[in-house]
């Protein structure tokens, strides 16, 4: 038995072994076919055809998709690095408005500000540069297309040859090194290292360091310094030192014209000094020439809400630059005359007092390193400082970090910092709960809203300190209020905000028994933002004032409310207003899941707005244009709607709309005018035919240009009207679809357009389309004004 079922093992091995071979076979067998199936033009089409949605509201076919920005903005990421390495013709890469800035940093949908693994993907962007060779290198780096450049040309007509060469010497330079900083500014390692070693097209300089240095692109720093591309000696360090430091200061400072005046360097150094030290390793400290024409060292930002390494960054600052005690001293002096810049904040006379008898405190290199070490073993460098739970392993530690920082708080705003150290670290009360006094007077510290916001977030850490400093806060109103009134006027705002700050049950309670010590009952309307917290409020009978309308974007607490208190909240749907905000997708999703509960209010709100939207249409349709000019005396309202005269038609519409998951969502998620205007074009997914219920005509040129929908724009261009053809090769040209422009040229029946100039865009953003016109087309661009929109 045992032998005959080794033999079966056996056999059944082999069997296993033979199948499985049969296997890969047959799955190598299947994705060759697979690939030859989605290799062939016409099966592909074919098979994505059976794909399309009903409603395509937020949909877009292949072909339709060409803008890169937008491709980024939605992290369609996999599709747009099949689309550039295969060279698809007419992507549109620049999108002027989809840029913005966050702070000193440009932030925009840039091909090369994508996230990884894609940022980092070689074969991606050097696919880019050969396969839109003109696009980047012709244009931006050598500057071929200058001709198109209609602006210098005619500022050139009155210059003499050599003048004219010589600023275009300087244009060309400009703009190589717009591109060069917008890849800096991206810290794109990748695309950067391209173009200097595939291409030979630049040469790093000092100032590609120094400028990656203050734009936080510390991938590029090391890439230019381990490739030597840049080598820091003694010849070069006063100048990035320099930049460095002071380029707060002044963005246009330019170091080779550096004087002695003294500055003030800004706390933003922090991470660039920690940068050079402790990642490159630098060896050359800020020479004293420069040390010595700093004046002071602003300290800016609000420690509780930053994290500890960012405060021991700043120390680690103030020590390696070598700053003394007298700074200090000359903050006292300052404080003493009220010369501190006032920024929304009013220092307490209290506070001001303790400064004034603060003494210097300073941490050697050592010791911050070695506190470093001890912060990292307490898993405590990455936490806020506001929630770290203060005890007696790290509260010294702490707390001289904090006084190392004292002489160099900048404003009054930044005095914060200090009410937080006086109140929390410094000092050094018995804890216990049982007392409704302190020995140190907190409410001579905690006078505003201003220094409540720094103690009583997060309240579960340090709560027992934090219920001291309440009662001590409690038991000074209690002492020292004239009457009711007084206390209420104390009181009420405390309990708005720890209800937004969501804060422990136990302080909740100190402060309503106040209130009910006075006979007195805390303020209405509030929106708590937990669970924990509604039910407190709940639970203290204060149900009837409760906000509930607040929780409609909210929606775990709204999940919550239904499942806990159906009963309040049946009674709480009708304070839920749709308004015209555009909602998040959880929002959306608990709607479409009680849908139910929402009916009624869809359908009054869609009443509503079918009524304004006649206004709408009207304004748009009577006052834009592609050439900016508006007519601000529309008084044409005759078609707006009774309310009591929607026939069943438009009733059968607005159902349609509520009671199916797809169209409802995107009725809520992009805004109810603008998505019953388009309705009627999402749902008919073969285009449009008829051009007779449209009132908006600029809203849907502007979709069927995006989307280069030649079928709706035939429909269009087939009615001869002058206007209509302008509005389309207006979002055309915004939208850099090149298919729009060669549809016209390439139909006999469009010649007309292009005969007449007037029709053409004043601006034009995409160099693709401006050449189509000049070299193809032959057009005379001179009116035309090419505006380059850097990546």
């Amino acid at each position: 038995m045992i032998q005959n079922n080794n033999n079966n093992n056996n056999n059944n091995n082999n069997n296993d072994k033979y199948n499985n071979n049969l296997k890969s076979n047959d799955e190598e067998t299947n994705e060759i076919l697979f690939w030859k199936v989605i290799r062939n033009i016409v099966l592909f089409k074919h098979i994505t055809s059976f794909l399309r949605v009903h409603f395509r509201f937020g949909y877009y076919g292949y072909d339709e998709i060409k803008s890169v920005n937008w491709m980024i903005k939605h992290k369609h990421y996999s599709l747009l690095k099949e689309k550039i390495e295969k060279g698809e013709e007419g992507l549109s890469f620049f999108r002027y408005y989809y840029q913005c800035f966050k702070g000193s940093k440009l932030v925009a949908h840039s091909i090369f500000n994508v996230d990884e693994p894609l940022k980092s993907d070689r074969v991606f962007y050097r696919s880019l540069f050969k396969n839109y060779y003109n696009y980047f290198i012709n244009e931006l780096l050598l500057n071929s297309y200058e001709c198109i450049d209609s602006e210098f040309l005619a500022n050139s007509i009155n210059k003499k040859e050599k003048e004219i060469e010589k600023e275009k010497e300087i244009q060309s330079k400009h703009q190589k090194q717009l591109f060069i900083d917008r890849l800096i500014d991206y810290d794109n390692q990748v695309a950067y290292s391209i173009i200097i070693e595939d291409y030979g097209l630049h040469k790093p300089t000092d100032e590609d360091f120094i400028f990656s240095i203050n734009q936080g692109s510390f991938n590029i720093s090391l890439y230019l310094i381990s490739t030597n591309k840049v080598i820091i000696n003694k010849s070069n360090i006063e100048k990035i030192w320099k930049s460095i430091l002071f380029h707060e200061i002044n963005d246009n400072y330019d170091s080779n014209n550096y004087n002695n005046n003294n500055k003030i360097i800004n706390c933003s150094v922090d991470n660039k000094i920690d940068f050079l030290i402790n990642k490159l390793k630098l060896q050359y400290s800020p020479p004293s020439k420069v040390m010595k024409s700093v004046e002071d060292y602003k300290f800016n930002y609000s420690i509780v809400d930053s994290k500890l390494n960012d405060l021991l960054n700043s120390c680690f600052s103030i020590s390696h630059l070598n700053f003394s005690k007298n700074n200090l001293n000359n903050k006292k002096k300052l404080i003493e005359k009220s010369k501190i810049p006032f920024i929304g904040y009013l220092i307490p006379d209290k506070v001001i007092d303790e400064y004034l008898n603060e003494n210097y405190f300073s941490l050697s290199l050592e010791q911050l390193k070695e506190y470093k070490k001890k912060f990292e073993q307490f898993d405590l460098l990455e936490k806020l400082v506001g929630q770290i739970e203060i005890n007696e392993s790290n509260n010294e530690m702490i707390s001289n970090l904090f006084k190392m920082i004292l002489p160099y708080l900048y404003d009054s705003n930044s005095f914060l910092n200090y009410v937080y150290y006086l109140v929390m670290l410094k000092s050094q009360t018995t804890i216990n709960t049982t007392n409704t006094s302190s020995i140190v007077q907190y409410s001579k510290y905690i006078i505003t809203m201003d220094e409540r916001s720094l103690i009583f977030p997060n309240s579960n850490i340090n709560l027992n300190k934090k219920i001291i400093i309440l009662n001590d806060i409690l038991n000074e109103y209690r002492t020292h209020s004239k009457d009711s009134f007084e206390i209420t006027e104390k009181l009420n705002p405390i309990w708005n905000e720890f209800i937004n700050y969501d804060v422990n049950k136990d302080l909740m309670d100190r402060l309503y028994l106040t209130f009910k010590e006075f006979n007195l009952n805390p303020p209405g309307d509030s929106s708590p933002k937990s669970p924990q917290m509604l039910d407190y409020l709940i639970s203290i009978k204060y149900y009837n004032v409760i906000n509930y309308s607040n929780f409609f974007n909210n929606v775990p607490m709204m999940g919550y409310f239904k499942s806990k208190y159906p009963t309040e909240y049946e009674k709480s749907l009708s304070e839920f207003k749709i308004g015209y905000t555009n909602f998040y997708n959880d929002t959306i999703d608990f709607v479409i899941n009680n849908i139910d509960d929402f009916k009624e209010n869809l359908i009054a709100n869609y009443i509503d707005h079918s009524i304004n939207i006649n206004t709408y249409n009207d304004y748009h349709s009577n006052h834009y244009n592609p050439d900016v000019t508006i007519n601000n005396n529309n008084n044409n309202n005759n078609n707006i709607k009774d309310i009591n005269s929607l026939d069943k038609n438009e009733r059968e519409k607005c159902l349609n709309i509520i009671n199916d998951p797809l169209k409802l969502r995107y009725y809520l998620r992009e805004g109810r005018l603008n998505q019953l205007i388009l309705f009627n074009y999402y749902e008919n997914n073969s285009g449009l035919s008829d051009l007779s219920e449209i009132t908006n005509e600029h809203a849907i040129i502007n979709e069927i240009c995006f989307r280069s929908d030649l079928k709706s724009i035939e429909t269009f261009l087939s009615t001869k009207d002058s206007q209509r053809a302008k509005w389309i090769l207006y979002y055309a040209s915004l939208h850099g679809s090149l298919k729009v422009f060669k549809y016209i040229h390439d139909n006999s029946n469009h010649q007309w357009i292009y005969k007449d100039q007037s029709l053409l865009p004043k601006e034009i953003y995409h160099s693709f389309i401006f050449s189509f016109l000049t070299d193809i087309i032959k057009i005379d661009c001179s009116s035309i004004k090419f505006e380059r929109s850097f990546i």
